[in-house]
């Protein structure tokens, strides 16, 4: 593959993913969005679910925020 972009939209970012063919096999994959730095990997699937794990810990963030905005 000579290049490959994506961008991922979730309820709470926007995630770009882009295909690095000059770097070393195990961080071909850069996962970032405007409030997460790159994060580097080796295939898009891991890219993908890294993905996956930001918005889980959005989600899980934003549960606690309004837990602790129902406890005031």
């Amino acid at each position: 593959m000579k290049s490959f972009n994506a961008e991922v939209k979730t309820e709470f970012d926007t995630y770009y993913i882009d295909y690095k063919p000059n770097m070393p096999e195990n961080n071909r994959f850069a996962v970032w969005s405007s409030t997460r730095t790159a994060t580097y990997l080796e295939t898009l699937q891991d890219a993908m679910d890294q993905i996956e794990f930001y918005c889980d810990q959005d989600i899980e963030q934003a549960n606690l925020i309004n837990e602790l905005e129902h406890n005031k």
